[in-house]
């Protein structure tokens, strides 16, 4: 049977829910070349010192507190040295009679040598020995003071003013804050000798979504006779963009060569939707600006972002926020401004 329809029964087909193109924060991958393994390390400064008396004796001041900033000779702390002082002079004016001893007794040996060549020489000797006493008890004054040895921060001050303190015990201890590095140890079995100029990409504890560029330094020859591991330091390019200190906990990841660098993306982790099958995968928009679910395999977690090691390359296009809303097939396009608000 044929159905005739004037014009007046003319109705507008709805259009079709593929055609709808809906708003998405869209990326385009690029290569991170992260490496999967990382290790746990350490951050010190490169530049640091314990600072100790070379001589027993009792503190009598303490400048410095911890947190402060020095500077290169800054006096730091003292020891009593009034007995050293009072050493100091008894030197010198055994050493001014030794000196006038002697002197009369060349001027006798030159003009009459009323005296013999070995008492003059005895006399050489007691006027050098009583220089040696001068110049170690003025080193005994000067090593009363503790001075930095160079621009830093008290990072620790280990005893109280007034206390009595042994040679070589640690009074403070300086770091150089400008001077940043990370230690860490790598097992036997994955060391292989850096080069100059590699790279890594360092995250630290408590500084959460920020990434630290790092380049080697130097290892240690020797591994670790009880854990097998080479320490291996590892420099941050810019220690002064965040607030680093010694002593925080970072996870440092190698970068790759170029060739594997290419084959190595890194995701935001809100773009990585889980399945029902417990795989994962992520939205890719197509050429045809409809997405497809894509399903990968992931590696390290990076601050909010997670490296994923199949299943997408670099140029990939994927949508980052708002995948729980989409559905296979649909068309969306790039999120504008006003779509944003």
């Amino acid at each position: 049977m044929t159905v005739l329809s004037g014009c007046g029964d003319e109705q507008s087909t709805p259009p079709v829910a593929a055609d709808i193109s809906r708003p998405a924060l869209i990326l385009t991958l690029q290569p991170q070349g992260v490496s999967q393994t990382h290790f746990t390390g350490v951050v010190r400064s490169a530049e640091r010192a314990e600072l100790a008396f070379k001589q027993s004796g009792k503190l009598a001041t303490m400048v410095a507190q911890e947190g402060n900033k020095v500077e290169r000779g800054q006096v730091l702390a003292t020891l009593d040295d009034a007995e050293l002082k009072t050493a100091l002079d008894s030197a010198k004016v055994e050493y001014k009679q030794a000196q006038t001893d002697f002197d009369r007794g060349n001027k006798i040996f030159s003009t009459s040598q009323a005296i013999s060549r070995s008492d003059l020489e005895q006399l050489k000797v007691k006027r050098d020995l009583a220089a040696n006493k001068v110049s170690k008890a003025q080193q005994d004054v000067d090593n009363a003071i503790i001075k930095a040895p160079f621009d830093g921060i008290i990072a620790q001050k280990l005893v109280n003013n007034f206390a009595t303190v042994q040679p070589n015990q640690p009074i403070y201890v300086v770091h150089n804050p400008r001077d940043l590095e990370v230690m860490i140890n790598v097992p036997g079995k994955l060391f292989l000798e850096p080069t100059s100029g590699q790279h890594a990409i360092a995250e630290i504890e408590g500084l959460a979504d920020q990434r630290f560029n790092l380049t080697y330094r130097y290892y240690a020859a020797d591994a670790d006779p009880i854990s097998q591991t080479y320490q291996v330091v590892l420099g941050f390019d810019d220690p002064s963009s965040a607030p680093l200190l010694p002593g925080m906990t970072a996870k440092v990841y190698p970068l790759m060569d170029a060739s594997a660098a290419a084959k190595s993306i890194m995701v935001p982790i809100d773009a990585v939707v889980p399945s029902n099958t417990g795989s994962q995968f992520v939205w890719l928009v197509g050429q045809d600006s409809t997405v497809s679910q894509q399903q990968i395999k992931v590696g390290n977690l990076l601050g909010s972002q997670i490296q994923v090691t199949e299943g997408l390359s670099a140029g990939d296009k994927i949508v980052v926020a708002g995948v729980h809303a989409l559905t296979q097939g649909m068309k969306v396009h790039p999120m504008n401004a006003e779509e944003s608000n």
